[in-house]
């Protein structure tokens, strides 16, 4: 460890992560060099599987040692005390002074991440008295209540006491969340932190992270594929494309005149909300063989539907006998019994909902985390029984047929369930 007097809490020399198959060599980070400065937040934008997480996992010395990894380059912290470690060359029973204490994460996958047969607040209250221990169990448990209280959590006491499986993807997220900042790091890495999150807790959950940085002096690295959330946190942005660094600029400066090709078609692939497209730009659009010469402004007025094409569309398909029909549709879960096990206190998660799909239509549904969309698709489907009404599948009634007319129906449905980790078998 050495003095040095910098403005940078983390800064990435060269990072090349490799693994070695018996047929090729993946290079998911190639010769990366990034700087984080004080205090600020760092962007870290690209597409799936430009090396986001790896470069993430790499700081956190996460990435499994195995004979096909192969890593090499310099990864130096600098702790608010102005001291500078190289992370690559800490020995292994040193790591978890950094990992949690000065380093924090908010992984992406929060179903994965925390243990399904551990309460939540077990969970966190773990990391707190693992670097905390001159504090009492009754003062850690009530720093994890404040936590969850602070991440906007409605009831924290429930939260604590909840196993994983009992809580909606954008709660099991605030867990994670909270679980990152116990500790008070100097450096939080933020690997898709609100993907499951709702706009408006999305916007609490952003502000609490800034309020804590601004009140702290921690500095973020923020990894997102939604530009529209990196436009309001970071500082700066770096974007990366097939393993490499391609940009990196001010905020202000890489969305209003962005330089690489691969940027472009990024910030192009963002749905416009003031007009309606033939079809959504492609990064290929810009990169590659073909690609665009026009300005994102310019191929996205080439792509825009007039009025009159989409009043003819919408005429075309509200003309159609409905497809689905959801009349008084409500589905609630039993709270409280009595002794007698009579349910007598009820979880309206979705109450008394009708609406009407037309064949060639989509329809969109949304609203907070919690407010019972996924429940409402899985009541269509039967997964969940609903408690009454009537989902109409052309002539048939799905919530009245024999479960073996059921099956049989099914096969005119496909379901893209919310968590792909835990709706695939690892096996």
């Amino acid at each position: 460890m050495t003095e040095q007097g910098k403005n940078t809490v983390l800064e990435i020399k060269n990072l090349s992560v490799s693994f070695h198959t018996r047929h090729q060599i993946v290079q998911a980070v190639d010769q990366l060099c990034l700087s984080i400065k004080k205090g600020s937040t760092l962007g870290l934008v690209g597409e799936s599987g430009s090396g986001k997480s790896v470069t993430a996992l790499s700081i956190m010395r996460l990435l499994e040692q195995t004979p096909s990894l192969h890593i090499n380059g310099a990864i130096e912290f600098t702790d608010s005390s102005g001291v500078t470690t190289d992370l690559m060359t800490v020995p292994e029973r040193d790591l978890r002074e950094f990992r949690g204490r000065r380093i924090g994460m908010v992984f992406q996958e929060p179903m994965t991440s925390l243990n399904p047969v551990f309460r939540c607040g077990d969970q966190i209250l773990e990391a707190v008295r693992l670097h905390f221990p001159q504090i009492s169990s009754r003062e850690a448990r009530q720093r994890v209540l404040n936590l969850l209280e602070s991440v906007q959590l409605k009831d924290p006491h429930r939260a604590y006491s909840a196993y994983p499986h009992q809580l909606s993807g954008g709660q099991k997220q605030r867990i994670m969340i909270a679980m990152a900042i116990s500790c008070n790091p100097d450096l939080l890495i933020a690997d898709e932190p609100t993907t499951a999150l709702d706009v408006t807790v999305q916007k609490e959950i952003l502000e609490l992270l800034k309020s804590l940085q601004d009140e702290r002096g921690m500095s973020m690295l923020f990894i997102s594929h939604d530009l529209g959330v990196i436009a309001r946190v970071a500082d700066e942005v770096a974007v990366m494309y097939k393993s490499k660094l391609v940009e990196k600029a001010s905020t202000k400066a890489l969305f209003s005149q962005p330089q690489h090709p691969y940027t472009k078609g990024l910030l192009a692939c963002r749905p416009p909300l003031n007009r309606q497209l033939a079809r959504l730009p492609v990064v290929a659009d810009f990169i590659g063989p073909g690609a665009r010469q026009e300005t994102v402004s310019e191929w996205l007025d080439k792509l825009s539907v007039s009025d009159e094409a989409i009043v003819s569309r919408r005429n075309k398909i509200y003309g159609e006998t409905p497809l689905v029909r959801v009349r008084n549709l409500s589905t609630w879960f039993a709270t409280k019994k009595n002794f007698f096990g009579r349910p007598t206190a009820f979880l309206k998660a979705v109450d008394d909902v009708s609406f009407v799909v037309h064949p060639g239509e989509m329809l969109g549904l949304v609203g907070e985390s919690g407010c019972g969309k996924t429940t409402l698709g899985r009541s269509l489907l039967r997964l969940v029984e609903p408690k009454a009404g009537d989902v109409f599948f052309r002539h048939h009634n799905l919530t009245t047929v024999p479960e073996g007319q059921l099956r049989s129906l099914r096969r005119h449905f496909q379901m893209v369930f919310q968590d792909p980790y835990a709706s695939l078998n690892p096996r």
